[in-house]
Order: structure tokens, then C-alpha cells, then sequence
């Protein structure tokens, strides 16, 4: 055993001039985030580290102009597509619409003239029919000559293909 010359049996100890409820305050380390708001978040993590806060916000804009380019230069393109359809829009007579599927040919616009066509032309054809029949026959050749020619053009299971088929039919039993 160690003998400890320090203290002897009869020595009293001293006693701690503190009280019992005095004691350390534990350190409590404190998150200067924890009760603030989502953008009092975001500025303060931005003052912390403002490179990699505005790198990502320029990584950011960067993206999204990159992406507002490259949409301009593929709806560009279509750009002459859109014209197709104004101008489908302001034509009134079958012959026009024709004549703007003829003038703009693959294009999706001009399908739809043409079926919108056939479709005019079979209702001129099939008014007049009751009251004369040699009048209606041109216009329904007109509508079987269209119809025709936008099942050719269309893809089998498309709308226009399906219309026109519908439409084929009923002229030809008109």
C-alpha cells in the first residue's frame, strides 16, 4: 500500500467552500440556425461561404440561360410551323385550304387543311345532293380526292388517318 505521508488519519479534510448547488454550467454549444427562418438560413450560410453561395447561384443562372438558348433554337424551326397554322386559321374556302396543304406540304398544318378541306367539301357536296345531284358529285369527288390524299400522308393510327377514313366512307355512301 501506498503510504501517504500527506494526510494522517486525524487530519480532517477540508471541506469545499462551494455549496452543493453551485456547480459547472455544462457548455451547451449553441446552432446560430436553429430558430431562424428559411431565407435568414440561407443568407447566413451565404455570408459564411459566399464563393461556393454565389458559384452555385451563377452555376444556376448558367443552366437556365443555357437552356432558354437551346430551346430558341429548336423551336426556331417550328417557328415556320406556327406560321403554318395562322394561316390555316384565316383561310375560309376549302380551295384555300388546299391550296396552304399543297404550298406546306409534311407538315402537320397541312394534314389538317386538307382533312378540314375534304370535310367542307363533303358538306357542300352532301347539302346540295337532295335537291341536285349532278352539283354535288364534284364536290364529293373533291372530298374523296382529299380524304384519299390525307390518309397517305397521315400515320396509320393517327386522328387525321382515322378521320379520314370515316370520312372516305360516309362520301362514298353518300
Amino acid at each position: 500500500m501506498k503510504n501517504d505521508a500527506s494526510r494522517t488519519p486525524s487530519q480532517p479534510r477540508p471541506l469545499s467552500t462551494r455549496h452543493q448547488f453551485e456547480h459547472q454550467v455544462p457548455t451547451v454549444i449553441h446552432d446560430p440556425e436553429e430558430n431562424m427562418m428559411v431565407l435568414a438560413r440561407w443568407t447566413h450560410r451565404a455570408m459564411k461561404n459566399p464563393v461556393k453561395f454565389w458559384g452555385a447561384i451563377a452555376a444556376i443562372v448558367a443552366g437556365l440561360l443555357g437552356l432558354v438558348i437551346l430551346s430558341n433554337v429548336v423551336w426556331t424551326s417550328s417557328s415556320a410551323n406556327a406560321e403554318v397554322w395562322a394561316k390555316m386559321e384565316s383561310v375560309k374556302s376549302p380551295a384555300d385550304r388546299v391550296q396552304l396543304a399543297e404550298d406546306f406540304p409534311g407538315s402537320s398544318a397541312a394534314t389538317w387543311a386538307r382533312l378540314q378541306a375534304a370535310t367542307e367539301y363533303y358538306n357542300q357536296g352532301f347539302a346540295v345532293l337532295p335537291m341536285n345531284r349532278d352539283v354535288a358529285l364534284p364536290n364529293l369527288q373533291k372530298a374523296v380526292a382529299n380524304f384519299d390524299e390525307v390518309v397517305k400522308e397521315a400515320s396509320k393510327d393517327s386522328p387525321q388517318a382515322r378521320a379520314a377514313a370515316l370520312g372516305k366512307a360516309r362520301t362514298l355512301e353518300a
